[in-house]
């Protein structure tokens, strides 16, 4: 039995679809279906079948789905046995969400990296879901995620449900990101219903079953026009060409903000509020390098933490 195999039927079962599984395989749709044949041949099972949805699995092939999910687990844990990883190389594969001072940290990282050491650093950028099912289904053996007070309980029971663990790494209140050139950038005091003539760019994330979409990221403010990303480098480009636009963010650093063109503010009558954590499978061991970037990280929150914004 070929576990490759196991790899295209996931990539299918993550798709819902067998031409866009074989776009992200690299390779011929009619390959691409004939292996999934191949194997449920070799099985004696059908493992999906051909909707006008897509590829759906059977109830024999979701059972069969998990099996494979977690043999490519162990085979990975197998081949990482003496991987540079546990040799002392340079190794960390990550997700996270968007999280400002997370990226800062990043660069810092980035600037103690020997190079004469073998390095291979995986960063993922998602939501907090996506963060959590990229550790599940081991893309990342590491995540950030953001919560606050309107899915907390929700990503708690999320985490405990699929047996990872999770530490505090900074909570309070986000920061308003504009452009240097707002009005109210250099405005004393800044309150929630002057926010209502501005566009309001946000993240782009998955839904939060159970949560109602009203989330504290909506509670500060007046209806208003809305502009939606899923990358954070394009989130500054548009604040910073866009005067009356606005996000909220996590505290950065002002010599980061200054080079984006922009500034942070507090807002006098109260802010959406933020939970960072760090997530993991239960008994992880943190490698050197890992605990490099972990130590990186407080010192970056502990710096922009006691900067003044006001």
């Amino acid at each position: 039995m070929n576990t490759l195999h196991f790899k295209y039927a996931l990539e299918v079962a993550k798709t819902g679809s067998i031409s866009q599984a074989a776009e992200n395989l690299y390779m011929a749709q009619p390959n691409l279906s004939k292996a999934i044949k191949e194997l449920e041949d070799t099985l004696g099972i059908i493992i999906f079948t051909r909707t006008s949805r897509g590829a759906e699995p059977t109830e024999v092939g979701s059972l069969f789905l998990d099996y494979a999910r977690n043999v490519l687990k162990q085979i990975d844990k197998m081949e990482s046995l003496r991987s540079p990883k546990d040799l002392g190389g340079q190794m960390m594969k990550i997700a996270t969400a968007q999280i400002d001072y997370v990226n800062e940290s990043f660069g810092t990282l980035a600037s103690h990296i020997d190079t004469s050491s073998y390095t291979h650093l995986h960063i993922k950028e998602t939501d907090s879901l996506g963060v959590i099912n990229a550790i599940v289904s081991g893309e990342v053996d590491i995540g950030l995620v953001r919560v606050d007070r309107t899915n907390k309980q929700y990503f708690t029971d999320y985490i405990k449900e699929h047996k990872l663990k999770s530490q505090l790494v900074w909570s309070g209140e986000k920061l308003l990101l504009i452009s240097k050139n707002n009005p109210f950038a250099k405005k004393e005091k800044i309150f929630a219903a002057d926010l209502r003539r501005f566009t309001m760019i946000q993240n782009d994330h998955s839904p939060v079953p159970y949560v109602a979409p009203q989330t504290a990221e909506t509670e500060t403010h007046f209806e208003t026009n809305e502009i939606t990303v899923n990358d954070s480098c394009a989130m500054y480009e548009i604040l910073a060409n866009m005067p009356m636009s606005y996000a909220w963010s996590t505290p950065m650093s002002p010599e980061r903000a200054d080079r984006l063109g922009l500034v942070q503010r507090r807002i006098a009558d109260g802010a959406p509020d933020f939970e960072d954590l760090i997530v993991f499978p239960e008994g992880y061991k943190f490698a050197d390098f890992e605990h490099k970037f972990l130590d990186i990280l407080h010192s970056v929150k502990n710096t922009v933490a006691f900067c003044e914004y006001d």
